[in-house]
């Protein structure tokens, strides 16, 4: 889950620059995308 953190860094770090409803969107798609990896 080390990936996890590294993610949460970035998404936060971009919910300061552009905004908070965009940068949930943008961590709930990499969320979403890292699922469908893992089920492949």
């Amino acid at each position: 889950m080390y990936s996890d953190k590294i993610f949460t860094k970035i998404g936060v770090f971009l919910t300061k620059q552009i905004g908070v409803e965009y940068g949930l969107l943008i961590i709930v798609e990499i969320l979403l995308l890292q699922r469908h990896c893992k089920e492949y």
